[in-house]
């Protein structure tokens, strides 16, 4: 790749707290760096204090795109971040297919224009009666756009067929995690199973996630009666926010388990360390296509063993029998059969959790990542 290049990354997402997404940025700023780059990031709100200093730290600098203002206010944003910047690649992330904003980037100076796809998609194709509308105006938007990229071969495929998108003009660049942040045993200060009353010697599973319908919740809980019946000192931790969670408690009263499942809210920082360090499971059986999540990464990076739903991107990452178990989704009793199998075969869960540590280490790594899109660039630019 030629030295010096500049990309200007704009995305509609705000850095709010150092997570796998804001360290993808410090590995790209980073690599740029090394070689006389330089690294620009839009994004739709200033970074949280600890964000910026590692955007400092890692040669990422920052400028705020007003995207909760409108498409013209963001618009105007871009195009006067590109005529400042003037970068070789503009690189969109999640900004729907349909924007706008390609085209003023591209108009405004930039060099090249790459677009992420980072969103899910429902598991069947229910295409809407004006559909063929909105693959015109996405062929459109996408004009300017040297390549499409998506985290997964799932996201990809769903564009082609569902899309009707060119397939040479997408590539594939799976998802990576900081691996030195996510490590098997790592140590924390923060004492989870005293928070939650559990007792030391009690297996925990954890889930982590927004909670809407299409994140399977319901089915979890609703697969815990039959999991006590064969592991009944099992825990379940239900680690995050969002609207469903009033519906989940209800459930979880409703089947009378309130005991074993323990929704701990938002949790960071050594606080998730702990909840993590803990675990002797994750889940994640979401309901939808879900492009490929750097949860389950996360999981795996920590050497946990997944149970997971095989929808999406998830089979990309989980190698069944291997790394973790795969059921189908709207399932409860596969997810109590799995959920079974690993708490009453305690060697083959180790060793699954080590494999599944082995599988990041060698396929996930956001250095990897990084490189892989900088290979993304080298191609848009012709090099």
């Amino acid at each position: 790749m030629a030295e010096e290049l500049t990309v200007l990354s704009v995305l509609d997402f705000n850095p709010r707290r150092l997570g796998s997404i804001e360290e993808y940025f410090c590995a790209l700023g980073r690599q740029l760096h090394a070689s006389g780059g330089r690294c620009v990031a839009g994004v739709s709100a200033p970074p949280a204090d600890d964000v910026a200093e590692a955007f400092r730290a890692n040669h990422v600098e920052w400028r705020v795109v007003p995207f909760d203002k409108g498409t013209l206010a963001a618009a105007r944003a871009v195009r006067r971040l590109v005529r400042e910047v003037r970068p070789q690649i503009t690189h969109f992330h999640f900004v729907p297919l349909g924007s706008p904003l390609f085209r003023v980037a591209r108009w405004s100076g930039s060099k090249r224009v790459v677009v992420s796809h980072h969103y899910s998609f429902p598991l069947e194709d229910h295409p809407p009666r004006l559909a063929w509308l909105g693959r015109l105006r996405r062929a459109f938007s996408l004009s300017p756009c040297s390549l499409l990229v998506t985290p997964s071969q799932y996201i990809c495929d769903c564009l082609v067929s569902r899309h009707k998108l060119p397939g040479d003009k997408i590539r594939v660049v799976l998802n990576g995690v900081n691996l030195e942040r996510f490590a098997e045993d790592r140590p924390s200060t923060f004492d989870a199973r005293a928070e939650l009353g559990i007792p030391a010697d009690a297996p925990i599973v954890s889930t982590l996630a927004y909670f809407i319908p299409q994140k399977g919740g319901d089915d979890l809980v609703r697969a815990v009666p039959a999991v006590l019946e064969q592991a009944p000192d099992m825990h379940l931790l239900m680690i995050g926010d969002g609207p469903e969670l009033p519906r989940l408690k209800e459930i979880a009263a409703g089947l009378g388990v309130t005991e074993r499942v323990h929704f701990t809210g938002l949790a960071s920082g050594d606080r998730m360390d702990g909840f993590l360090a803990e675990s002797l499971i994750t889940t994640l059986v979401c309901t939808w296509g879900e492009a490929f999540s750097l949860v389950v990464l996360e999981f795996m990076a920590c050497g946990k063993p997944m149970v997971a739903t095989a929808v999406g991107g998830t089979p990309e990452a989980v190698a069944d029998g291997e790394t973790g178990l795969l059921v189908p989704p709207f399932a409860p009793e596969k997810i109590a059969d799995a959920l079974i199998t690993l708490l009453t075969d305690r060697a083959r869960t180790e060793q699954m959790g080590h494999a599944a540590r082995r599988r990041a280490e060698e396929c996930f790594d956001v250095e990897r990542m990084v490189s892989d899109t900088l290979d993304v660039y080298r191609e848009a630019l012709g090099d």
